[in-house]
């Protein structure tokens, strides 16, 4: 893990240090989700809590199929890049062209900075960068 994360719910923003499981294990009221099933998913998969497993996956499909989008800025030798993980393309895309604009008028993405769009339950699958996505925006979901 390297660079920002955040989720996002339409025009909410929330930027969290550390990992995205931990910060929904420390706030689950802030996501409608409880936090005694949250741990529980740990036990049932026999994992630590916090650990980057299958309990893990779980949590953060929970928190992405009630309208959370994930997103991680990471870093490389070829420049930065946006993940962007949600339940569904079509539900989502609002959101997304939101954080993206409102990182643009920040200054966080970059021009050339590559995007990665990941539905979770659509298999929606896109790889872009930021000159290019406006064009997926106008698609039909």
């Amino acid at each position: 893990m390297n660079g920002r994360g955040f989720f996002a719910k339409g025009t909410e923003i929330i930027e969290i240090r550390g990992s995205h499981v931990a910060y929904l294990l420390e706030h689950p009221e802030n996501f409608n989700m409880d936090r005694e099933w949250m741990l529980e998913q740990y036990r049932e998969f026999g994992e630590p809590i916090g650990f980057e497993g299958k309990a893990r996956a779980e949590i953060l499909i929970q928190a992405m199929s009630d309208g959370w989008v994930r997103i991680r800025e990471s870093f490389s030798k070829e420049g930065g890049r946006w993940t962007f993980e949600f339940y569904t393309w079509a539900s989502r895309r609002d959101t997304v062209r939101h954080f993206v604009r409102w990182a643009r008028i920040g200054r966080a993405i970059q021009m050339f900075d590559v995007i990665e769009l990941n539905g979770i339950d659509d298999g929606f699958r896109r790889t872009t960068d930021i000159g290019e996505i406006e064009s997926l925006f106008e698609e039909e979901g």
